[in-house]
C-alpha cells in the first residue's frame, strides 16, 4: 500500500520530476538480458571473470551514483582494472617487499599496531571486568561532567532556489516571476509533505529530492544538534518536534525546509538507566583500569632501557639525513631509523622553539621512540606473534603491500612534460588553439520586421529554432526559413552580423535583428563560442592533457604486461548493464 501512494504522488508530481530528470529512460532494445554465468575473461590457467562478478564490482563502487546504463568504455576499463586487480594478487608473491623500502615500512608500521593491539586486548587485557557498582560509582562520583544539554537527533530535507537557479533547468526557472518562482518551491515543498505523510520513508524523500547536499548522501541525517547551533526558526522548529515527528514546510532565507526528529535528550545528566549510556560509562572505567595497567607495565619496560645509538645524528640535521639510516638500536633488537625519529623532531622543535634539536633533546626523543619498540619486545616475548590470528594477519598484510607495489606500476603521478614537448604539441595542434572561425550559429530568417521580432522574443525562451519554425510556418503561413549550424569568422559574414553573434551567451539569442542584404531578418543563435589561445595561455592545459595521456600509456603498458604474463582471454563482450542508483544498490534505500 506504501507503494501505491508512493507511485500515486510521484504522479502528481510528475512535472517536477521529469524537470529534474528522473524519469528513468528506455531501456535499448540491444539490450537482452545476459546470464551472470557469462564469462568474460579467462586468466592463469582457469581463473574466470564471469559478467555475475563485473555487476557486484560495479554495484558496489562510486560508478554512476545516481544509476543509469554503463557506456562500453567505461565497462571495459572496469573489467580491467578487476582484471589487474586480480592478477597484481596472483604475482604478489614474487615481489621481494624488503627491496622497497617504503612500502616495506608501511607494512611493519601496520603489523606492528595490530600486533601491539592483540597484545594489550588478548594477553595483558584479557579478562580485565568491571562491576556494575564501580560504573554507578564513577557515575556518581562524576554526575556534573556527564550534563548534556537540551539535543536532538536531527533529519533534513532543502528544497534550495539556489540550487535551482544554477540546475540543468535553469533556464525553466529564469524564465519565471519571482512570484511563480517561489509559488513553485512551496507547492514542491508541499509535495514532498505530502509523501512524508503518506508513509514514505524520510530518508528515501531527502536522498532522492533534497538539496543539502551533505546530508542527503545519508538520506538527509544531520546528526545530534543542541540548541543555538542553527538559526531560528530552524531552531525553534526542530526543539517543538517529539521524537518521530516531521515538520511541516517552512520557509528562510536559504529555501523551503522539513526537518525530521528521531530522537531526543533532555538536558541534565546522562540518564545511567540508558543501556547505552551504561555501556559507555563501563567503557570508561574499562578504559581507566586498563591505563594503570599500561602505564605500570611501560614503567617497568623503560626501567629496562638499553640504547645504542648513532653518534652521527646526535649532532646532525635530520631532516638532512636519509630516511633509512639507523638512529639508535633498542635493546639489541629494534631498530629506530631516521624517518621514524622525524616524527618526533617536528614536535621536539615546536615545543622548545628551536631550529634543531640538541644531543640532549635527541636523547630524550629516542627514549620516547623506544616506548613503542619495548611493547613490541615485551608482545613478541609474550608469545602474541606467534597466535594463529596475528600470524594470518601479517601474512595478509604482507600480501596486500606487496600487491599494492606492484598496482603503482600502473601509475605515474610524478611525471611531467618538458616545455620543449609543450611546445611541439601546441605548434602541431595549432587549428586546435587558433582560428578565424570563432562562432557557431543557428538561425532564422523571416521576411517581415515586426514578425522578426515576435519570433527573436520565442526564441529566447529557448526552443528549438528549427521546431520554432516548423511551428510557425503551420500557424501564420508565413515563410520562415531556417539555417543550419554553422561556422563563422569576420569575414564569413556582414560585420554588423558579427558583432551581434558576438553577443550573445552562448546557447541565447543574439540582442537584435539583423536586416540581411536579400532583405530578409536574421534571428541568430549561437551556439558555440571559440577563442584564439596563445601558448602561455594554453600551457596549463595542454599540460594536463599530456599527463593525461602518459598515464594512459603507463597503465596500458602496464595492462598488456600483466595480460600476457596471465595469459588473459577475453571470449565474450560485456553485454549492456544499467545500475541502480548507488543507495539502492547498496540496500541503503528501497527501491
Amino acid at each position: 500500500m506504501k507503494r501505491f501512494f508512493f507511485l500515486s504522488l510521484l504522479a502528481v508530481l510528475a512535472t517536477a520530476i521529469l524537470q529534474f530528470g528522473c524519469g528513468a529512460p528506455t531501456r535499448p532494445a540491444e539490450e537482452a538480458a545476459a546470464p551472470d554465468t557469462l564469462t568474460l575473461a579467462v586468466f592463469g590457467g582457469g581463473h574466470r571473470l564471469t559478467l555475475g562478478q563485473l555487476k557486484a564490482k560495479m554495484d558496489s563502487s562510486y560508478l554512476l551514483p545516481w544509476g543509469g546504463l554503463v557506456d562500453d568504455s567505461t565497462a571495459r576499463h572496469f573489467r580491467d582494472s578487476i582484471l589487474l586487480d586480480t592478477l597484481a594478487g596472483l604475482a604478489a608473491d614474487t615481489v621481494d617487499l624488503v627491496k622497497h623500502y617504503y612500502a616495506y615500512r608501511i607494512f611493519q608500521r601496520m603489523f606492528q599496531e595490530y600486533l601491539t593491539k592483540v597484545f594489550w586486548d588478548m594477553v595483558r587485557l584479557r579478562g580485565l571486568d568491571v562491576d556494575s557498582q564501580e560504573v554507578f560509582a564513577y557515575y556518581e562520583a562524576n554526575k556534573e561532567e556527564l550534563r548534556v544539554e537540551d539535543q536532538v537527533d536531527l533529519y533534513h530535507i532543502l528544497v534550495s532556489p539556489k540550487a535551482l537557479l544554477f540546475s540543468k533547468d535553469s533556464l525553466f526557472f529564469r524564465r519565471l516571476s519571482d512570484e511563480q518562482f517561489e509559488e513553485w518551491m512551496r507547492e514542491y515543498a508541499e509535495n514532498l509533505y505530502r509523501l512524508l505523510s503518506y508513509g514514505e520513508p524520510f530518508e528515501n524523500v531527502a536522498y532522492y529530492f533534497s538539496h543539502d547536499v551533505e546530508s542527503r548522501r545519508t538520506g538527509g541525517h544531520v546528526g545530534w544538534t543542541t540548541r543555538g547551533v542553527y538559526l531560528d526558526p530552524f531552531d525553534s522548529v526542530a526543539f517543538s518536534l517529539k521524537p518521530g515527528e516531521f515538520s511541516r514546510p517552512y520557509r528562510d532565507r536559504d529555501g523551503w525546509h522539513i526537518i525530521y526528529v528521531q530522537a531526543r535528550l533532555e538536558e541534565g545528566p546522562l540518564p545511567i538507566d540508558s543501556p547505552q549510556v551504561f555501556q559507555r560509562l563501563s567503557d570508561i572505567v574499562r578504559r581507566r583500569k586498563a591505563e594503570e595497567i599500561i602505564t605500570r607495565t611501560l614503567d617497568s619496560l623503560m626501567a629496562t632501557l638499553d640504547l645504542k645509538v648513532n653518534p652521527i645524528i646526535m649532532d646532525t640535521n635530520l631532516y638532512k639525513m636519509e630516511d633509512p639510516v639507523w638512529a639508535a638500536v633498542v635493546n639489541g633488537e629494534d631498530t629506530i631509523d631516521c624517518r621514524h625519529l622525524r616524527q618526533f623532531e617536528t614536535m621536539y622543535r615546536e615545543h622548545y622553539k628551536v631550529g634543531n634539536t640538541t644531543p640532549e633533546m635527541k636523547q630524550q626523543m629516542l627514549r620516547d621512540a623506544a616506548r613503542w619498540f619495548r611493547v613490541l619486545q615485551l608482545a613478541r616475548a609474550e608469545g602474541a606473534d606467534t597466535l594463529s590470528i596475528v600470524r594470518e594477519k601479517r601474512k595478509e598484510l604482507w600480501h596486500r603491500r606487496c600487491k599494492i607495489v606492484l598496482l603503482q606500476q600502473a601509475y605515474d603521478k610524478t611525471w611531467e612534460p618538458t616545455e620543449e614537448e609543450m611546445r611541439r604539441y601546441y605548434d602541431e595542434h595549432l587549428d586546435e588553439y587558433i582560428t578565424d572561425k570563432p562562432l557557431t550559429v543557428e538561425e532564422l530568417i523571416v521576411y517581415d520586421s515586426a514578425f522578426a521580432e515576435f519570433i527573436r522574443e520565442q526564441a529566447t525562451t529557448g526552443i528549438d529554432l528549427q521546431l520554432l519554425a516548423e511551428e510557425q510556418r503551420e500557424l501564420t503561413g508565413l515563410r520562415i526559413d531556417y539555417r543550419a549550424p554553422r561556422t563563422i569568422g569576420e569575414n564569413d559574414v556582414p560585420m554588423l552580423y558579427f558583432v551581434n553573434a558576438q553577443k550573445a551567451a552562448v546557447g541565447g539569442v543574439a540582442p537584435k535583428v539583423i536586416r540581411g542584404e536579400e532583405g530578409g531578418y536574421h534571428i541568430v543563435k549561437l551556439l558555440q563560442r571559440r577563442e584564439s589561445l596563445s601558448y602561455m595561455r594554453a600551457r596549463g592545459s595542454i599540460m594536463v592533457l599530456l599527463q593525461r595521456r602518459h598515464e594512459q600509456q603507463v597503465w596500458d603498458r602496464f595492462r598488456e604486461r600483466m595480460f600476457a604474463a596471465y595469459d588473459v582471454r577475453l571470449p565474450n563482450e560485456i553485454p549492456p548493464i544499467r545500475l541502480q542508483r548507488r543507495g539502492i544498490r547498496l540496500g541503503i534505500l528501497s527501491p
